[in-house]
């Protein structure tokens, strides 16, 4: 059996999908947001609506297609099993889509666009999603606790403190995958609802790590694109530092010590604000 055939004959399901204010309406619809945001779980709830036999879907990160994926003959696999829908998540930008094929895909790289795909964004939840989540009959004083303190991620919400740091960490590492970006993300974080001057970061980094100004603001644009930041400029003052905010507010307690509820306050509120 090739590598193909098995990934047919046992595709991924889910148990139970918590509703989203998002939905998948048709193929050649194409999911962007952050690593953890919910994609996957809504991809695996409308292919719950299909046919089994009618579609295949492959998972972009799956470590045994790593090196391999390109050199599979997807198209001609699509037409001799007559399918209807070809799903590829965590879609790698360098893969050649093949032609002819219903298309449905994801990616983490909010920059992407492909031609006859409607794009579809998933955020993390927002304020009501995450009550929709929420672990029981709690009072709402605790619900709002729990979200300002957990954060955004749907895969976080039932999760206590120590897990709960395990996982957003975790995330962290998905989504940047080297030590490096991990550390000057974390530098980043820092500057939660402020201001944040990349030149005057790069210059007090400079003496403690080994860094070109290139790549500070390299990773900077990467962060942004991948959906972690959020770069607010100021009203009619566009050459003063633009203003970072973080798409889970909860990420800066994850990767530091640093504690700061009011900026953390304003970073709640302005993810809200974002969703309209």
């Amino acid at each position: 059996m090739n590598i193909l055939e098995m990934l047919y004959e046992k595709p991924p399901t889910v148990p139970r999908v918590q509703e989203r204010k998002v939905h998948i309406g048709s193929p050649n619809t194409l999911l962007l947001g952050c690593k953890g945001a919910g994609k996957t779980a809504l991809i695996l709830d409308y292919l719950s609506t299909l046919n089994q036999g009618s579609y295949l879907y492959i998972d972009g990160d799956d470590l045994r297609l790593r090196g391999i994926l390109g050199d599979l003959d997807i198209e001609a696999f699509y037409r001799q099993k007559e399918l209807q829908l070809l799903v590829i998540d965590n879609y790698p930008n360098s893969l050649a889509l093949p032609k002819g094929c219903n298309l449905l895909l994801s990616s983490y790289d909010l920059s992407l666009q492909v031609n006859g795909l409607e794009t579809l964004h998933v955020d993390y939840l927002d304020f009501e999603e995450f009550i929709a989540f929420g672990r029981g009959s709690v009072s709402p004083e605790h619900v709002f606790n729990l979200f300002t303190n957990h954060g955004r991620h749907p895969g976080a919400v039932h999760l206590h403190d120590t897990p709960w740091l395990k996982y957003l960490q975790n995330q962290l590492r998905l989504s940047l995958g080297d030590a490096n970006q991990f550390t000057l993300f974390r530098h980043i974080a820092k500057s939660q609802s402020k201001p944040l001057s990349l030149h005057r970061l790069y210059t007090q980094l400079k003496p403690r790590m080994k860094i070109s100004k290139d790549t500070l603001y390299e990773a900077a644009a990467l962060f942004e694109r991948y959906g972690l930041v959020y770069f607010i400029p100021k009203w009619q003052a566009p050459k003063t530092p633009k203003k970072l905010f973080l798409r889970d507010f909860a990420l800066k307690s994850a990767i530091t010590f640093e504690k700061d509820f009011l900026k953390r306050f304003e970073n709640i509120v302005l993810c809200e604000l974002a969703k309209d």
